[in-house]
C-alpha cells in the first residue's frame, strides 16, 4: 500500500489532493506502528509491511533519526524494553510527521 503511492499522482485537484492524501497515509502508518508496538512483547513484528511504512515516513521526513530509533528498536530483545524503545520512538515519528498531540 505504502510502496505504490509513490507512483500514483493526482492532476486535477493539485497539491492540495497530495497533502490530504499524505496526512491520512500518515493516520494510516501510525495505525501500522502503534499495532507493532501493542503486539512487539508476544511477537516478532517485524515484517515487510512495516518496513515498507518506515520506509515512507523515512521519506517524507526532514529528520532520519526517529525512524532510524524505531528499527533499532526492533532489535531489543528484552520485551519491556523494546516495547519503551519503540513507543519513544513512534512519539517522535510522530512530531516529526506533525500529528503528535500528547498521547500515543
Amino acid at each position: 500500500m505504502f510502496s505504490t503511492l509513490d507512483k500514483q499522482k493526482v492532476t486535477h485537484f493539485g497539491l492540495w489532493a497530495d497533502e490530504c492524501r499524505d496526512h491520512e497515509m500518515a493516520k494510516a502508518a501510525l495505525g501500522i506502528l502503534r499495532n507493532a508496538i501493542a503486539r512487539c512483547e508476544d511477537d516478532d513484528v517485524r515484517s515487510a509491511e512495516l518496513d515498507e511504512v518506515l520506509h515512507w515516513i523515512e521519506k517524507r521526513s526532514i529528520r532520519k533519526h526517529p525512524v532510524r530509533c524505531f528499527r533499532a528498536s526492533l532489535e531489543i530483545q528484552h520485551p519491556c524494553e523494546r516495547r519503551a524503545a519503540m513507543t519513544d520512538a513512534c512519539v517522535r515519528v510522530m512530531r516529526e510527521l506533525g500529528l503528535y498531540n500528547g498521547r500515543l
